[in-house]
């Protein structure tokens, strides 16, 4: 039996969760739910897009997927199922799957509009019982996705932020902030060492005795509350401050170094 999993930014006091698991386990009695995280920023397509890519190529295949974040159809956000990795992925498209192809590296991808159904909505204004937990059970069963959905435009890469190169200094965007404040860049570590080329840099911050002139290997290698930087599991250059040991132990890199989501970091070579 394959897995399901859920995201959402339902909060983590929500019963959401539970009513879906209901829903799938009334007819998938042994189906293995993995909860990725119901902590999604409020309506936040992108972070959603990024934590999914993340854990998206450790699940087995012909697992499922369901993208509960700002669930409600539009018609220019609809209902799509996206074959990719061998998996399934089910969401409203705000865009989303293009967000998540950039985030898988530009993996190949096949879209399928979903199609209303027949019988009148139970739960309109719960799209996630009524329509994902149905396509949910028919790609479980194994059915042809062509029954509940019709092929689409692949999405294009190119929603995410590209890294620029000016002359001798490279510029990033954060892209997601972390539950312990780490600000997570899209500068990967091939595309820094090819701009680098072996100088030394530094990484501007809030000021010039706030830079970082090299790239950790572990968080622990500077003192307990300084600022590094690092290369994460996702091979992504990160800011962090090591052990968020900060006074009271109360904000982290993204607020106490001014790294939000959508800040751009100069890198300059020397």
């Amino acid at each position: 039996m394959p897995f399901l999993t859920l995201l959402s930014d339902y909060g983590s006091a929500s019963h959401e969760p539970a009513l879906i698991k209901g829903d799938l386990w009334g007819t998938h009695p042994a189906l293995q739910i993995v909860d990725i995280t119901h902590q999604v920023n409020r309506f936040d397509a992108s972070q959603a897009a990024f934590l999914l890519a993340d854990v998206l190529r450790a699940f087995p295949s012909e697992s499922v997927h369901l993208v509960c974040v700002n669930a409600a159809a539009t018609e220019k956000a609809p209902h799509r199922c996206a074959r990719v990795c061998n998996q399934w992925v089910i969401a409203a498209d705000r865009p989303f799957f293009q967000l998540l192809q950039d985030d898988l590296g530009g993996e190949e991808m096949s879209i399928f509009n979903l199609l209303p159904p027949v019988a009148p909505p139970v739960h309109p204004n719960f799209p996630e019982r009524e329509v994902f937990v149905p396509v949910a059970r028919a790609l479980l069963d194994g059915l042809p996705i062509e029954a509940w959905g019709s092929r689409t435009e692949a999405p294009r890469s190119g929603m995410r932020p590209a890294v620029r190169v000016e002359g001798n200094a490279l510029f990033c965007q954060v892209i997601y902030v972390d539950g312990f404040e780490n600000a997570v860049t899209n500068l990967d570590r091939d595309t820094f060492e090819n701009a680098r080329q072996g100088r030394n840099f530094r990484i501007h911050l809030r000021g010039s005795r706030m830079d970082i002139r090299k790239v950790s290997a572990r968080y622990d290698d500077v003192p307990a509350g300084e600022r590094l930087a690092l290369f994460n599991h996702r091979g992504l250059l990160e800011i962090a401050i090591a052990h968020h040991a900060v006074p009271g132990h109360f904000g982290g890199a993204s607020s106490l170094l001014g790294l939000p989501v959508g800040h751009s970091i100069q890198i300059a070579f020397e």
